[in-house]
């Protein structure tokens, strides 16, 4: 929303606000657009959560790892992964505290969308819909 990135400044949400475009009503409407208040008011909500939540201390459940190579993901695979039958047979320095993990590789690299994580469904049942309407209908947006 901001005219240029380069003048962003994280530390000062507020006049980053006052720098960016309105957006107009209809895209409000038609399209569930935010504007630059409503994502400052979301950052301001979201960073009062992680906020509280950075103080819980909370037991792992679940570590997801990604990987700049294959090859490193295989080597960490080949290192990590054991046969229930010699779960004991781990090293201790491949373990996590003491506790040998189960590792598992993904079904797919990119089975996670990660620009969908935090969008919720009724928008992108929305937008499935509009782009299926310009695929089929052939609208110009």
């Amino acid at each position: 929303m901001l005219p240029s990135i380069e003048d962003f400044d994280i530390d000062d949400l507020q006049s980053n606000v006052e720098m960016c475009e309105p957006v107009p009503k209809w895209k409000q409407f038609l399209f569930g657009a935010a504007t630059p208040e409503s994502v400052y008011i979301s950052i301001l909500k979201q960073e009062g959560v992680v906020a509280d939540l950075s103080n819980k201390v909370y037991k792992v459940a679940s570590i997801f790892i990604t990987f700049q190579t294959q090859d490193q993901q295989q080597r960490v695979l080949d290192a990590l992964t054991v046969p229930t039958l010699r779960r004991g047979l781990l090293p201790e320095e491949y373990k996590y505290e003491g506790i040998t993990l189960m590792v598992h590789q993904p079904a797919e690299p990119s089975s996670i969308r990660w620009d969908d994580l935090n969008t919720p469904s009724i928008v992108r049942t929305h937008y499935a819909n509009l782009q299926w309407i310009i695929q089929h209908h052939s609208i110009c947006v």
